[in-house]
């Protein structure tokens, strides 16, 4: 049978397949080959229906793979900051947006408390108009905004991501969710006692679409891994001028000829958006492996 690793727990893995949970266990080939299954892998397993359980015998090729949380196949981050207390940090928001498209994950970008009505929401509207990212202002205090953020949801999983205090647990609580397998529920079969550990689990919410129920990567730096070539691609509303560039390796800096500052200076790319790119583009330039 294939299925999907929604929860990993005590060396057990909780398989959704076809609407029903599979309890399972991964051959302990895996153990050899230094192999360890994550939440949302697929996977293909040997199923006992009787009991409900099985054994994992291979996991397919993951599209990508986030260390915290420890998830597969991401299909989309929902990037959430507030509107006012505290005010966004656009700057930090860029950050999450560049290591999301590094990852091959579609940034979305949900601007939580327009409840409030303050005049933030107009700013980042502004800055975020020339982008082609999806934007979505929502209160999870009212529910504006929730029900056409959900329908968003379609196909996938999806993650919550952003600074302390920007709403993402109240987000996931506005959406309704009920978590499909409660630890309690398993007890019997893990012969151990009911415990509150916390572990990630990627909870149903509509035909192969999931979404995590831990609040987000916690890496809220720009990925290690992206460079200047990396960095320059992410920001995609440049794109369309880049290639007009003088040179094919411009990081539309100080280099003469740039379409992208061109297209600056004629109102089609957002000032704020391209002085957070210099910043960025120095950070990773300051680090030590960059030659």
């Amino acid at each position: 049978m294939q299925g999907r690793i929604i929860k990993a727990m005590a060396g057990f893995y909780h398989v959704y397949s076809e609407k029903e949970i599979y309890l399972t266990k991964p051959r302990g080939l895996f153990r050899l080959e230094n192999i360890t299954p994550a939440v949302g892998d697929m996977v293909d397993f040997e199923a006992d229906p009787l009991h409900m359980e099985g054994t994992i015998v291979s996991i397919h090729e993951r599209e990508n793979l986030l260390i915290r949380p420890r998830v597969s196949n991401v299909t989309m981050a929902l990037l959430v900051f507030s509107l006012i207390d505290p005010m966004p940090d656009y700057l930090l928001l860029d950050k999450l947006i560049c290591n999301a498209l590094w990852q091959g994950i579609e940034p979305h970008l949900v601007f939580n408390k327009c409840d409030l009505r303050y005049g933030e929401e107009e700013v980042a509207k502004t800055i975020y108009s020339l982008t082609p990212h999806e934007k979505h202002f929502v209160s999870a205090q009212t529910g504006e905004g929730i029900e056409e953020l959900r329908a968003s949801l379609v196909g996938g999983i999806h993650v919550v991501a952003g600074p302390s205090g920007s709403g993402k647990s109240s987000l996931l609580n506005a959406f309704g969710m009920e978590k499909t397998l409660e630890v309690g529920e398993i007890s019997s079969k893990l012969r151990r006692g009911k415990h509150t550990t916390r572990h990630v689990q990627l909870l149903p919410i509509g035909e192969d679409t999931f979404i995590v129920d831990t609040p987000g990567f916690t890496n809220l730096e720009l990925d290690e891994k992206i460079d200047p070539l990396i960095l320059r691609e992410c920001f995609e509303e440049f794109l369309p001028f880049a290639h007009k560039c003088r040179y094919d390796n411009c990081l539309h800096g100080p280099e003469p000829q740039c379409a992208v500052k061109e297209a600056l200076a004629q109102g089609l790319i957002r000032p704020e958006r391209y002085e957070n790119y210099l910043i960025l583009l120095d950070q990773v330039k300051e680090r030590k492996d960059y030659q």
